[in-house]
């Protein structure tokens, strides 16, 4: 992953949150964020082409959308909110 200010910060929220992000930059402008679930084998990540992702956002705005959701989602289930 490309490390800009962006990349690390929807990073380390990922990782708060228990997932891995993969960047993906096509040459069409467009940078993919494809989130996976954190799990023992790849703990740092996993390669962006891999599958078994949850989810590819398109732009860092619909993946900081992603990761708030996903956030509001664990908060609801622990009632937190």
């Amino acid at each position: 992953m490309k490390k800009t200010t962006k990349n690390v910060m929807l990073l380390a929220f990922a990782m708060r949150l228990n997932l891995t992000l993969a960047t993906h930059s096509p040459g069409d402008g467009v940078t993919r964020y494809r989130f996976f679930k954190r799990d023992d084998k790849h703990p740092h990540g996993h390669d962006y082409h891999e599958g078994k992702e949850l989810f590819t956002a398109l732009g860092p705005k619909e993946a900081q959308s992603f990761l708030d959701g996903v956030a509001t989602g664990i908060a609801l289930a622990n009632n937190r909110l």
